[in-house]
């Protein structure tokens, strides 16, 4: 490579804005192998779903636009069940379906949207200013390719609106195998000096 641009020079530039990150702290006694415990742990977790749609209720009231990510359909259904006025897009769905959602993101007219990896890459809505990260995992990359999606800079002229920050939900699951998931996100994250990232005790 010829230079190396990461995402702080970038912030510092006014070409993305700066995200504040906020773990969020659950734990839960799971057990068996790391598919069970994730069920367990994530996608079956009454208390962390309801944590999560209490969070996204709040981030909507404050006027946030919100990307919800998660790993399993099972997951993505639960949260659409819990959370008002969000729709759960997915690889189920037709490619005029996921245009159509994806233009009334863009509009800031869908509050919330749940969807799978298929957000990973290969989607732009620079609108979106609030990101909670539902699913877990241990790539450190993928997380901050998630960051990407919504700390894009952002105006629009006829509404007036004009995207200042993003504010980003990720959890510090203390249970088996996602305790160091959570950890090695946050090491990546603090890899950005211009992230504002804070652990809740």
């Amino acid at each position: 490579p010829i230079a190396e641009i990461n995402a702080s020079f970038l912030i510092k530039e006014g070409i993305l804005v700066r995200p504040s990150i906020y773990f969020v702290p659950v734990s839960c006694n799971v057990t068996g192998t790391y598919a069970t415990a994730y069920s367990q742990g994530i996608a079956k977790n009454d208390e962390r779903n309801n944590l999560i749609a209490n969070i996204t209720n709040q981030m909507v009231k404050n006027g946030r636009q919100i990307l919800i990510l998660v790993k399993l359909i099972e997951h993505g259904d639960i949260l659409e069940s819990l959370i008002p006025n969000s729709f759960f897009i997915h690889g189920a769905h037709t490619g005029k379906q996921r245009s159509d959602w994806l233009d009334k993101m863009r509009r800031r007219e869908a509050p919330v949207t749940i969807a799978t990896s298929i957000f990973d890459e290969g989607v732009d809505v620079k609108p979106l200013d609030g990101l909670i990260l539902a699913g877990s995992g241990k790539s450190q990359t993928r997380a901050l390719q998630r960051i990407g999606r919504v700390i894009r800079s952002y105006s629009d002229e006829k509404t007036g609106f004009v995207k200042k920050d993003a504010f980003i939900v990720d959890f510090m699951d203390d249970m088996k195998y996602m305790r160091n998931h959570s950890k090695r996100r946050k090491a990546m994250y603090e890899t950005e000096p211009e992230f504002v990232i804070k652990v809740y005790q």
